[in-house]
């Protein structure tokens, strides 16, 4: 499917990028950031478009979009809220 293809092309150009730190501007000026800005706006490639962004040095921010419909700035961790159970014991 086309996600699954630009999933990977983001790993292919967080692995370029990461492996020859040289090349990094050479994939900017052929226009790897838009194309990994909309490979991010699909679902099963959004981890891997930031991770390539990030590592090409460009300015990447992470969204939730909240159950609600509303989004909140960045991602929350394993531990940072409380869990909503009751745990029992016997």
């Amino acid at each position: 499917s086309i996600v699954s293809l630009q999933r990977q092309s983001c790993l292919f150009a967080r692995n370029v990028s990461a492996r020859c730190p040289d090349l990094r501007q050479a994939l900017l000026d052929e226009g790897f950031e838009n194309l990994l800005r909309k490979a991010g706006c699909h679902r099963g490639a959004v981890d891997e478009a930031y991770a390539a962004l990030r590592d090409l040095g460009c300015q990447v921010q992470l969204y939730t979009l909240n159950a609600n419909g509303t989004t909140k700035v960045g991602v929350e961790s394993f531990g940072q809220s409380k869990p909503k159970f009751n745990p029992t014991y016997s």
